[in-house]
């Protein structure tokens, strides 16, 4: 194995560049250059850009170069001048083009002479690897090798998809061991193979892998994790490189009039951000290419109409997208060398091409209409293939965690209601925490792109195609809102999640913190400023809109559900008090009442629960406990920590009363919406039911530490009231806390451009 950055190539590379600019150069001394024609020999000189981006290499510092000699010199040299200028700095020109493709040049090619190769062997292989092949013996062990080193951590089994060659490959089981060959019976042609080496596949995923491929590190268990992560991506595909490690694509983008194109094609990955995201496309390269089994046998595989090759893999996409409801999905993480050789003819090749596009075009006419966007209008709309849908911008304090805070799961149902009724939902965090790199990826993979760059120059560059900016929180909506009205014309959105400076005044009146009035006028007067600014303002609960509009009359306000509740899944489980036992109080820890609330309930409320129920368990569930908090563990409590969702639905399960022991804090609590949501009876205090309205008859508010230890002991020796309580849940919810609800009180604000999906 070598690193493809070696001297040799480096200097073909360089005199080809030398030759092309020299070209360009001359054309301005056929000018005579006047200062009245520079303009002109600027654009002559931008030309440049093409033909060097073609070899990965950064064209600035040239182009820079020349322009440069245009600035200082052009006034004054004619023809030889100037070229002997240029050939003056060539050995400049040299380091600097071997600099940047050293940059470029990561990738590794296996360009030695390949032999025996002996294949690991499994019962039941995760994956299947079918390798299409029509002779090309060399090419084809080469690629087999680098399966071989870099398949790792994965069970698999190799297929080698033999077109009836004529050369070594027809004895290739002699080469490779353990590896499966099987020969085309059918008509020759590369459609016909994969779908005969399919047909003998085991393994759960299949990954069609062209044989003039040689893949990287790492390539195939990103892809697998994908598929087995989320169960609505049905394909998944790699990075797509040249041999000099610019990208030849990164997922495919599908046009109108069915013509095609390589998304990132002649970028180099290693700067461009926008080709880190793993992303919905709107079709796969089959040339390394990751199918559910099932999908691919449900579709009876690549469509024989296409044989022997081209438009096979977009037709396949396609089929799972809208026959399937699949999403197609590209990992950036895996990569694949692709050396795009071809056993047909150039003009058979674009022959094909042709052809095979009409094909595509008749059988999926009226979704490339209503779905895609025509190719004079590419934009990075088309990239998300999403082109059709609204554009939505997402900000809120940092990536989402829902799995540890109630805000981020707000936040993310609402993103997720959003892409519901059709708009592409885009996320921009104000922090970018190193520490959340999961959640990210759990986002990625929901159909979320995550802005990761330079915030300032993305809404520069893309801030034009939002038609709704969704802001989160005071902070990022102080910093955030003067950019959006810079550099978009969208309708914006701003949910607080709380009054801040309402939960923050109650926090320093119980720690007795001086001059609290003050500090929260303060607080009060900036965040009523935010609230002013915004097209819509949007609150947790109808009492809280109340208490700012007394301030801002003027304002768009309206409430909205704090969580969003599937009532299906309320039909599928049943609350029965006599089967359960415990106590639970199930919230995040990283956040000061709660700790104050868990604090507060074990040193004055549990001790007089335990002198009539001394068996009694209470639990603290929930993320990030601090010392404190971990310190209250007992023979009586258990300190349990993150629980993952599932873990989080066992307890709920099986619990049969939940405290909410809450003395601080503002706007609607999460933590009680869910407790009713999963059915089990809840106590709280004022803090706790706050902007809960009708709420009476099924949550329980006491305050004074006996009035809750009183209560608490009531109700847990009552079965048939906890039962009547929980038989009360679901109507509660379907009449306040679902998606519909949610999205009928925002849509009556917004543009009606907006609403006409």
């Amino acid at each position: 194995m070598i690193v493809q950055n070696n001297e040799e190539n480096q200097k073909k590379v360089t005199k080809e560049l030398e030759k092309i600019a020299k070209k360009q150069l001359k054309c301005l001394f056929l000018n005579k250059v006047s200062s009245k024609n520079i303009d002109q020999n600027k654009a002559i000189v931008e030309k440049l850009n093409i033909e060097i981006e073609r070899y990965g290499v950064e064209p600035k510092f040239v182009r820079r170069c020349v322009k440069r000699i245009i600035k200082y010199k052009i006034l004054n040299i004619f023809g030889l001048g100037l070229i002997k200028y240029f050939n003056h700095k060539k050995d400049q020109y040299r380091r600097r083009i071997a600099g940047s493709l050293k940059d470029c040049y990561d990738v590794v090619i296996d360009l030695s002479n390949v032999k025996n190769l002996v294949f690991p062997t499994f019962d039941t292989p995760k994956v299947s690897i079918i390798i299409p092949c029509y002779n090309g013996f060399d090419v084809t062990m080469k690629c087999l090798r680098s399966v071989l080193s870099y398949t790792q951590d994965i069970s698999y089994e190799v297929i080698i998809a033999d077109d009836k060659s004529t050369d070594a490959t027809k004895d290739i089981e002699q080469h490779a061991k353990n590896v499966k060959h099987v020969v085309n019976s059918l008509e020759n042609g590369f459609v016909n193979n994969c779908n005969s080496g399919a047909s003998i596949a085991k393994g759960e995923y299949l990954f069609f892998l062209n044989n003039d491929t040689q893949v990287q590190p790492n390539y195939l268990k990103p892809l697998v994790d994908v598929l087995d992560v989320k169960d609505d991506i049905h394909v998944a595909g790699s990075m797509m490189l040249f041999p000099n490690g610019v990208v030849q694509e990164a997922g495919g983008v599908i046009f109108r009039d069915a013509q095609a194109m390589r998304y990132g094609c002649g970028f180099r990955w290693v700067y461009q951000q926008e080709l880190h995201h793993c992303h919905d496309t709107d079709y796969i390269s089959g040339a390394a290419l990751l199918i559910r089994k099932s999908s691919f046998d449900k579709l009876n595989g690549f469509d024989k109409v296409y044989n022997p090759g081209y438009c096979e893999d977009s037709d396949l996409c396609f089929r799972v997208k809208y026959q399937l409801q699949g999403r197609i999905f590209f990992e950036p993480k895996s990569k694949v060398v692709h050396f795009d050789s071809s056993t047909f003819p150039s003009y058979k090749k674009l022959e094909l091409m042709e052809n095979h596009r009409h094909i595509f075009f008749e059988k999926f006419k009226d979704k490339l209409t209503k779905y895609h966007t025509s190719i004079d209008n590419f934009s990075i709309k088309a990239r998300d293939a999403a082109a059709y849908k609204h554009q939505i911008l997402v900000i809120d304090m940092d990536i989402l965690s829902p799995s540890y805070d109630t805000g981020s799961r707000n936040t993310m149902m609402y993103m997720e209601l959003f892409k519901k009724h059709g708009f592409n939902v885009k996320f921009m965090p104000f922090l970018k925490s190193n520490d959340k790199e999961n959640f990210a990826k759990d986002m990625e993979y929901q159909g979320f792109e995550l802005i990761r760059e330079s915030q300032e120059e993305y809404l520069k560059k893309y801030g034009h195609i939002f038609d709704l900016v969704f802001i989160n929180r005071p902070q990022p909506a102080d910093h955030f809102l003067p950019l959006v009205r810079q550099y978009t014309h969208a309708f914006v959105m701003f949910h607080g999640q709380d009054l801040h400076y309402l939960r923050l005044y109650r926090q320093d009146l119980l720690n007795k913190v001086p001059n609290a009035e003050s500090i929260m006028q303060e607080r009060k007067s900036e965040e009523l400023a935010i609230y002013e600014k915004m097209d819509l303002s949007l609150f947790v609960s109808e009492s809280e809109m109340n208490i700012v509009k007394k301030e801002n009359p003027c304002s768009h306000m309206t409430d909205i559900p704090v969580l969003l509740c599937d009532t299906k899944v309320m039909d599928s489980f049943d609350y029965n008090a006599e089967q359960r036992c415990d106590i639970a109080f199930i919230a995040g820890f990283a956040h000061t009442p709660n700790i104050d609330g868990v604090v507060y309930f074990v040193k004055e409320v549990l001790p007089l629960v335990l002198k009539k129920i001394p068996n009694i368990k209470f639990y603290i569930i929930g993320s990030k406990p601090t010392d404190e908090v971990k310190a209250l563990a007992s023979d009586n409590v258990i300190v349990t920590g993150f629980v993952t969702d599932e873990e989080l639905r066992n307890y709920y399960r099986k619990l049969k009363l939940v405290v909410a022991p809450l003395r601080i804090g503002a706007g609607v609590k999460g933590k009680v919406i869910e407790a009713i949501y999963n059915k089990v009876p809840i106590v709280t205090t004022d803090i706790g039911v706050e902007g809960i309205d009708n709420s009476s008859n099924i949550i329980s508010v006491v305050n004074s530490s006996v009035d809750f230890a009183n209560k608490v002991i009531e109700l847990y020796g009552d079965n048939n009231k906890l039962n009547e309580i929980s038989s009360m849940s679901k109507q509660f919810i379907e009449t306040h806390y679902t998606a519909e609800v949610g999205f009928k009180k925002i849509a009556k604000f917004l543009p009606g451009s907006l609403c006409n999906k």
